[in-house]
């Protein structure tokens, strides 16, 4: 009898120092990461709707003043703060080549000039990035494989599919086992649908407009689908009730709004129930999501 006692307070002590674990704020970074697609739906769920331990999406790698777009030296400032979703833009070279890079220019962003397809990847050598302030860094454009291999661990890869290569990108993901640490965006539910046909092991997240959409979306294709888009600013409160009942987690973009200092804040949105923040400004978001869980808001 002693010894069952034991063993039932062994597995009580046990339950309690994970439960510990994993919503202690300064403790976060232990729990355990996602390695596949099931456990990459099932932490984000858990985390952010029952857990209430948002996270910010930083959006095209994290660019701001003093960081380039679809940098990894963005990518790494923003790890920094700790286990976070990046977005990331994907295009090819003329040679088939997936690399980072959201224009179709290499103008604005690179040391470079002309149209991403008319250079084959091995002309990119030369090319570096430039900060938003006109700064040439040392970064430079990364190709979507290194950054799969490097986002392991590290956080979840949003990946925005400028071209429509998703069967290319299905294959690299599959090839680097990295269906535990990237998502595939969506615009809408028919592509949403069509891609999770084709590649029923992607994870994807989309956007829902309105309240019926979410009839469109069947059991297989929930089981792939965490997280779903409500656009940019304060979304309309009845469509993240809607979101959050049905599981899947809320996402808006803050860039107009809580990045700039005007209209609603961060904690506005977080308030809301939005549950993954978009930003431009992933340090003052991340601080924001560390104040409003801190303070129980």
């Amino acid at each position: 009898m002693r010894k069952f006692w034991r063993a039932r307070l062994i597995n009580f002590l046990s339950v309690i120092s994970t439960t510990f674990l994993f919503f202690h704020p300064t403790l976060a970074e232990s729990r355990p990461k996602p390695h596949d697609q099931d456990s990459l739906v099932s932490f984000m769920r858990y985390q952010l709707l029952e857990g209430a331990k948002p996270m910010i999406s930083a959006h095209r790698a994290g660019v701001s003043g003093n960081y380039p777009e679809n940098g990894l030296s963005s990518m790494y400032r923003v790890a920094d703060g700790g286990f976070q979703m990046i977005e990331v833009d994907v295009r090819s070279t003329a040679d088939g080549k997936l690399v980072l890079l959201h224009d179709q220019s290499l103008d604005r962003t690179t040391t470079c000039r002309g149209r991403l397809k008319d250079r084959f990847y091995n002309e990119l050598q030369q090319c570096r990035l430039i900060t938003p302030r006109g700064t040439i860094t040392n970064d430079y454009v990364p190709t979507l494989r290194e950054t799969l291999q490097w986002i392991r661990g590290r956080g979840i890869l949003s990946i925005d599919v400028k071209e429509g290569q998703f069967d290319e990108i299905a294959e690299m993901i599959a090839e680097e086992q990295a269906h535990g640490s990237a998502i595939v965006i969506t615009y809408n539910l028919t592509d949403a649908k069509d891609i999770h046909r084709r590649h029923p092991d992607l994870v994807l997240s989309t956007s829902i407009r309105e309240s019926s959409d979410t009839s469109m979306i069947d059991t297989s294709l929930r089981s792939r689908l965490p997280a779903v888009w409500l656009g940019i600013g304060l979304p309309d409160q009845n469509l993240i009730r809607l979101a959050t009942r049905e599981g899947l987690v809320p996402m808006a973009a803050t860039f107009r709004t809580a990045d700039l200092g005007r209209g609603a804040s961060f904690a506005e949105f977080l308030d809301l129930g939005v549950r993954i923040l978009a930003t431009n400004r992933p340090t003052t978001a991340m601080k924001a999501i560390q104040n409003w869980t801190q303070t129980g808001s």
